[in-house]
Parts: structure tokens; C-alpha cells; sequence
């Protein structure tokens, strides 16, 4: 599975809006739909907060 993949699947299973996930992240949750359509990756600050507010390590939202 895709990174955009995992973190909407992610996201859902915590039952987070993007704004949710967004507001978690510090970030707008328009961010968050770009991040799962695949349009752009975080870059590295961001995605260790991902990693943080879902619980999961990076290297599973990496590696495919």
C-alpha cells in the first residue's frame, strides 16, 4: 500500500476528519487531502508527526 494509502486508512481508523488529522499535525487539513490523493509527500518534519499522532512508525508509512 501506497503512503497516501496508509494514511487515509490510518486516519479513518482513528475516525479523524483531515481538519482533525490537520489540527493534530499543525497543519491545514487541505494539506492532509493532498498528502492522501498522492499530489504531494510531507516533507520530514511532518511526516515524524504523522508517525506520532497515528502511532506507527515511519518506515511503515514508507515502505510499501
Amino acid at each position: 500500500m501506497t503512503f497516501s494509502g496508509k494514511l487515509k486508512k490510518l486516519r479513518k481508523e482513528h475516525n479523524w476528519s483531515q481538519d482533525q488529522l490537520g489540527k493534530a499535525l499543525e497543519i491545514h487539513g487541505r494539506h492532509v487531502g493532498k498528502y492522501e490523493s498522492g499530489q504531494v509527500m510531507p516533507g520530514a518534519e511532518v511526516l515524524v508527526k504523522i508517525a506520532k499522532a497515528l502511532n506507527v512508525s515511519i518506515d511503515y508509512l514508507l515502505i510499501d
